[in-house]
């Protein structure tokens, strides 16, 4: 375990821990009631998940809240109660929030608190227990956009480094299937390589999150400029990396026949390759533009110059890796020259995601 997870789960239960406290004393200062337990719960759990996409968790929440208390209402206005009759109010708020919402984390606030509203009789169409609500996630929200708030560039940066590692180790898995003294099988390496394309969601979540940090935080408004070059460099950088996985699958195949010692130090060259581009698109090297694009270019040379040396096998798909570790090289020398052309913090097109829908949109444009 590193530092810096320990550090990462230190600083959560600290904010997690100040957020329910909060909520506990403003519940309780506002409200009359000595416990209002369900403040702090709805703090954590807007916490609980973690940053990514967190006004969508409140909204989530607080629309399965409303949810729950308009559908409890009417349920004991007019229905009985009864075992019986709280499974058909779960049933239908299931439904209906589905319906209207289409939203997971909704559908399971709803289904958690109908019961528990129909059970207690109600208590008004504003009961006390959406005010409470009301204050924890509005605490949770205020604590990290205006009292804690990340830093946003960081963020931002940690979502490219996660998709260039994703790629530099399908590169390597197969690398080492493909190397007589290698231990990884084919599948694992395949497996690996299609997991990348699974964490673009992930990745686009994570710049939703950072571009939310730098709009409604007053402390982080300065980084906004940086987060834009920042998500114009991970648009940039997305068919460079799906051309690499393309090459480690279609050697995975090849791993599948038998090893092949020349192909696999082709395709770890690569890897080396890669994680350089990723390091001046993660970092935005404006200021050592000149070394960064000479290391780039000595490393693309090198993987060039080995491919076409030791990797000419005229087996079709030996020789369609080949020229996809060749096209791997050319695309990491242009990437980076238009990267450092670009000045670093500077886009030349910077687009702002609403949310990870939206930023789904901006790199099918």
């Amino acid at each position: 375990m590193s530092a810096n997870h320990v550090r990462q789960a230190l600083v959560a239960g600290v904010q997690t821990g100040l957020a329910a406290g909060i909520a506990w004393w403003l519940a309780a200062a506002v409200l009359p009631t000595d416990a209002p337990s369900y403040a702090p719960v709805a703090a954590v759990a807007v916490l609980g998940g973690g940053y990514d996409r967190l006004p969508e968790r409140v909204r989530s929440m607080l629309g399965g809240m409303a949810i729950a208390i308009v559908l409890s209402e009417i349920a004991v206005r007019f229905l009985p109660s009864g075992v019986t009759w709280i499974a058909v109010v779960t049933a239908v708020a299931i439904v209906v929030t589905r319906l209207l919402l289409d939203d997971t984390l909704a559908v399971v606030y709803a289904g958690f608190n109908t019961p528990i509203l129909f059970a207690l009789g109600g208590d008004g169409w504003l009961p006390e227990r959406g005010i409470e609500a009301l204050i924890g996630a509005g605490t949770a929200f205020g604590l990290v956009y205006l009292v804690f708030p990340p830093r946003a560039i960081r963020y931002a940066r940690r979502a490219i480094d996660r998709q260039v590692a994703a790629a530099v180790n399908s590169l390597r898995l197969t690398s080492a299937a493909l190397d007589p003294a290698g231990s990884n099988a084919p599948l694992e390496a395949d497996e690996r390589s299609e997991s990348i394309d699974r964490n673009s969601s992930a990745v686009n979540e994570s710049f939703g999150f950072s571009f939310e940090v730098a709009r409604f935080s007053p402390w982080r408004r300065h980084q906004r400029r940086a987060v834009e070059s920042a998500w114009e460099r991970e648009r940039r950088l997305q068919p460079f990396l799906r051309t690499t996985t393309t090459a480690a699958r279609a050697a995975n195949r090849l791993a599948e026949d038998g090893p092949d010692a020349h192909l696999s130090k082709a395709l770890d060259m690569a890897a080396d390759l890669v994680a350089t581009v990723g390091e001046v698109a993660s970092l935005g090297e404006s200021g050592q533009s000149v070394e960064a694009e000479e290391r780039v270019r000595n490393a693309a040379r090198e993987v060039g110059a080995h491919a076409s040396s030791h990797c000419g096998n005229e087996q079709s798909l030996h020789m369609a890796v080949t020229e996809l570790v060749h096209l791997v090289a050319g695309d990491a020398r242009r990437l980076v020259r238009e990267l450092l052309q670009d000045g670093g913090d500077s886009p030349r097109r910077p687009v702002i995601p609403a949310s990870a829908d939206e930023a789904d949109d901006a790199r099918r444009d």
